[in-house]
């Protein structure tokens, strides 16, 4: 005999699933300059986020000569912190209904899968918007190579690049699609007897490769004229922001709340009740906005230059 289950308990445990996968989905982007807070606001609001505007390389010094008696502390040499002002200009969500003979239908593990499932629908969804910023116009071919031919050779490349650039190596990731973080894994410098351990070949992790220290796998990457499968990325290329956005009133909810994991990421979620439908309605959304930053600091991956 089927369980039933109250729409409250439901809710509780799908809002929880949705945000457990929608912090999942968008890990990768700790690879950015991330504004993560719970604190509501609206649509339109502006946030001030610092960011390393510049680097240092052979062709830009940061830094100068001090003399006595002469040079002033106050004298700056480069604005290497900067500061841009984001706009939380997005506001996404997904809803869903469920009957009320749905209730006794349902298992515990069936509301969570449902709940992880939608919490990544959307996930994907932000996570391509904002990296559809990485375009050629912004940030030029970078490493050009085919995903049949792609291995740690083109991935010292990319990180000659920004080395070169003036990015610090220790603080950036790279992010794959499928395909190309298959084809790396893959390379047979990879073996355990190589690389020191089991990871590749027991649990599909690469760890830290070549002094970057996150390598993250996405399953896609925005479909578009770019022909971008992967990049590597310093924090101060892209900043994003993450905010509530508040009921103005709760009484119409039977749930109404905003959902966060340990990083700081938020979800918006709503419940309410149509008793002359016999249906409960429920949503989870985000507000978010994003901005490019230091132009030097993603190399791009492409199977393919620009048209």
């Amino acid at each position: 005999m089927a369980t039933s289950i109250n729409s409250n308990l439901a809710g509780k445990i799908i809002a929880s699933s949705a945000m457990e996968a929608f912090g999942d989905i968008l890990t990768p982007l700790n690879g950015l300059t991330t504004s993560f807070d719970s604190e509501a606001t609206q649509v339109g609001t502006s946030i001030n986020i610092p960011y390393m505007s510049q680097f240092a390389n052979s062709g830009t010094s940061l830094t100068a000569n001090f003399t006595d008696g002469t040079t002033k502390y106050s004298t700056v040499q480069n604005a290497a912190l900067g500061e841009v002002t984001l706009t939380i200009d997005k506001h996404k969500y997904l809803s869903w209904k469920i009957y009320d003979h749905q209730t006794t239908q349902f298992s515990l593990m069936q509301l969570e899968t449902f709940g992880r499932q939608k919490g990544a629908d959307m996930a994907r969804t932000i996570f391509n918007d904002i990296i559809g910023k990485v375009t050629y116009a912004t940030y030029g071919d970078g490493e050009v190579v085919a995903a049949s031919s792609f291995g740690i050779d083109n991935l010292l490349n990319l990180r000659e690049t920004m080395v070169d650039a003036g990015g610090d190596i220790s603080q950036c990731s790279l992010i794959l699609n499928a395909e190309y973080y298959a084809n790396l894994m893959g390379d047979s410098r990879f073996v355990a007897n190589t690389y020191g351990g089991t990871d590749v070949i027991r649990g599909g992790k690469l760890g830290s490769v070549v002094g970057i220290p996150n390598v993250y796998e996405v399953n896609q990457l925005p479909n578009s004229d770019e022909n971008l499968v992967g990049f590597l990325v310093h924090p101060a290329s892209i900043a994003v922001a993450f905010r509530y956005l508040a009921p103005m009133n709760t009484g119409a909810y039977s749930r109404a709340e905003r959902l966060t994991n340990e990083l700081g990421m938020t979800m918006g979620y709503r419940q309410f009740y149509l008793p002359e439908e016999g249906t409960e309605y429920a949503s989870i959304e985000s507000l978010y906005g994003s901005v490019v930053c230091n132009t030097d600091a993603i190399i791009p991956l492409r199977s393919a230059t620009a048209a």
